[in-house]
């Protein structure tokens, strides 16, 4: 585990079960792409994997392995029974940040480091060789409208849409919410109603002057906000994480839950 974190994994989620199902919470990276990723039990380093797509739609293939998905169908299985065991699965990311190149070509990060991590850890849940079929199956391409979020809200407040926010795409959380949401400069997700791909904004604590959050989603989120709502509507925030989010229009149910 410490070898992965020397190079620059960090984690981002965890495996939980709900009821009877498989759900997999990421808090960070969620929307990244070409990541190499780990699943971490216990501290034991179990699998290491590497995807193009969106990391939350590689993590979905997990939860409902298709038919022919090998690779899903093997691991589904293996994180389903250390959390039967009361065993803590943890998924580990380590991102391309596009900064590695040769000459003019970038490097990808995930497809370069894989094969040497999987050979020098050897992780209990690698090994074994896919068909060309069972490869394309693993690696096809999802409908994003499959994904809403795979994981309940685990709390839910309102706002009023004061006129500020209105205008510049911006909103403050009251007091009593405030530890409900991420540290001052982190990213968090918002996901806009019933749309399936978040925006990315920022959370601001210095501009208030109690230290509570204010989350900044620029001309995206205002944008959003003047094409559904009007000033002084009650806005419902579901918080599925300290960083991720959504939002709709108050007494309103979403997708989401």
């Amino acid at each position: 585990m410490q070898r992965l974190l020397i190079i620059g994994f960090e984690q981002a989620g965890h495996w939980i079960l709900d009821g009877q199902h498989l759900r997999c919470n990421l808090t960070k990276f969620r929307t990244k792409e070409n990541v190499l990723y780990a699943f971490v039990v216990d501290l034991e380093v179990k699998y290491i994997g590497k995807t193009t797509q969106q990391l939350y739609k590689r993590m979905y293939g997990y939860m409902k392995p298709g038919a022919l998905q090998t690779t899903n169908i093997r691991g589904h299985e293996s994180i389903r029974e250390c959390l039967q065991s009361d065993a803590a699965v943890d998924v580990y990311v380590l991102p391309d940040n596009g900064l590695m190149h040769y000459g003019d070509f970038h490097i990808n990060l995930a497809a370069g480091l894989e094969d040497s991590l999987i050979a020098t850890i050897k992780p209990d849940w690698n090994g074994g060789k896919l068909s060309p079929k069972a490869i394309a199956a693993e690696t096809e391409e999802c409908d994003a409208a499959e994904f809403p979020v795979p994981f309940p809200a685990s709390y839910s407040f309102e706002f009023r849409l004061q006129p500020t926010y209105f205008s510049r795409g911006f909103f403050n959380v009251a007091k009593e919410h405030s530890d409900k949401l991420g540290e001052d400069g982190q990213q968090i997700e918002i996901y806009c109603g019933d749309l399936p791909t978040p925006l990315t904004a920022v959370i601001n604590r210095q501009s208030n002057g109690n230290g509570t959050p204010r989350i900044l989603g620029g001309v995206q989120l205002r944008n959003w906000i003047q094409s559904v709502f009007t000033a002084g509507d009650s806005v419902l925030v579901d918080v599925y994480s300290p960083v991720s989010i959504r939002l709709s229009r108050a007494g309103i149910a979403t997708n989401a839950n």
